[in-house]
């Protein structure tokens, strides 16, 4: 589906401020230490460190820059890790994976801080809000709960059950709580009006990137496309096709600037897809195996890729030559 004909003029406007962008990285460090899947890698909120969850049940602190490892939590998860969340002052950090239940850590003791139960199937999701007084986790039940970290209460203030089908991914906003589901919607829960707003994206979705101006998101759906979405009405502005999401989970991300959307695939390459062109521009190949998670820095200066090989890559981001 082509971007809308009202949406021209903005786009003309974009693109006379793109001209000439590219997206030009090479792999600089391969950080290896895990012994399983790489199922998650994000960068700390300070693009310095990262974190990686694995299929080996542990999660790894590293300095990605220097290729080292620093600390290694583990013991705790008796599952896999499947995602894994950071909070602003990184201090602290939430797991969740196979095993049900969502954990809040400290960074520097490896001390784990709060243990909620109560999903009873994986948990594929878990997202801090800005000031740390809540964690989100969605989960393969089909709810998604919301813990109070103020309290000391051990059970969920809310628990969310409009879903259909698994709880895949969640963004936490100042006034909303954003969801993705494998029933095939995006679900936008408005916490001060109480009100959810519900997308039809027609087909199963496992991961979602919002843009940095808010006004879109990529939906990474099991048909091999990627479609573009109007936060505002819902509309579906366009399809990107050129990587393979059929059987396992694999992230997508805007790039900075909007400009792009990269996104892993199970054939081992990074794709990157033009927005404003709903073309892929470019292949990279990251793996032999499935690339699964996609972080980009805040720095503006390198991405991260964790793959099904138990590899994490670090891609710098090339300087023009003079």
């Amino acid at each position: 589906m082509c971007i809308r004909d009202r949406y021209m003029g903005v786009i003309l406007i974009m693109e006379s401020r793109l001209a000439g962008a590219e997206f030009n990285f090479k792999p600089e460090v391969h950080l290896k230490g895990h012994r399983g899947i790489v199922y998650v890698v994000k960068f700390d909120k300070d693009g310095n460190y990262c974190l990686s969850g694995s299929a080996d049940k542990a999660i790894n602190l590293w300095n990605p820059h220097k290729g080292t490892l620093i600390k290694s939590y583990s013991g705790i998860h008796n599952q896999e890790i499947l995602d894994l969340a950071i909070t602003q002052d990184n201090g602290k950090f939430a797991s969740v994976g196979g095993d049900r239940l969502v954990y809040v850590w400290d960074v520097a003791t490896a001390k784990v801080l709060r243990k909620f139960t109560g999903h009873t199937a994986r948990i594929n999701a878990v997202a801090f809000n800005q000031d740390t007084s809540i964690v989100v986790s969605g989960s393969y039940d089909t709810t998604m709960k919301v813990w109070d970290l103020k309290s000391n209460s051990f059970r969920p203030i809310e628990e969310i059950k409009v879903f259909k089908d698994s709880v895949t991914a969640i963004s936490v906003e100042p006034d909303a709580i954003v969801a993705s589901s494998m029933d095939g919607f995006m679900r936008h829960f408005d916490i001060r009006a109480g009100k959810i707003t519900s997308d039809n994206i027609e087909f199963p979705i496992h991961s979602f990137s919002i843009s940095h101006d808010k006004k879109t998101l990529a939906a990474s759906c099991t048909d091999n496309k990627i479609r573009l979405v109007d936060r505002l009405n819902g509309e579906i502005l366009s399809d990107y096709i050129g990587h393979k999401a059929e059987r396992y989970v694999v992230g997508c991300q805007f790039t900075y600037d909007d400009a792009h959307i990269v996104s892993g695939s199970e054939d081992g390459n990074v794709v990157v897809y033009s927005v404003l062109k709903s073309a892929a521009v470019a292949k990279l190949k990251a793996s032999l195996r499935t690339v699964s998670s996609i972080d980009f820095s805040p720095k503006k200066d390198a991405f991260l890729t964790g793959s099904h090989d138990t590899v994490i890559t670090l891609w710098r981001k090339q300087l023009p030559d003079l």
